[in-house]
């Protein structure tokens, strides 16, 4: 399992357009992955749950990932986040 940090610079957070890139590049991985915001543990292979879950431009996010390969994914979700725009 690996564990690391990470700030939503995309200008509309994760809400709509970006949650669904987002959900779907999750998706790709076969490993368990969940980011933890304010304290809330979100599944990013649910739409609904990171629409919902309110994360904005700014925000701290800690990447977790268990599974084959944790630490490649891991790098991989955490550049997805950085490099992501609306």
């Amino acid at each position: 399992m690996v564990s690391k940090n990470t700030i939503v610079n995309n200008l509309s957070g994760l809400h709509a357009r970006p949650a669904a890139s987002f959900s779907q590049f999750c998706n790709t991985f076969p490993n368990t992955i969940t980011l933890t915001y304010e304290g809330l543990d979100i599944n990013p292979k649910s739409i609904i749950m990171l629409m919902s879950s309110g994360i904005r431009q700014g925000a701290e996010l800690k990447v977790t990932v268990d599974g084959d390969d944790a630490e490649d994914v891991c790098q991989q979700i955490i550049a997805y986040i950085h490099d992501m725009r609306d």
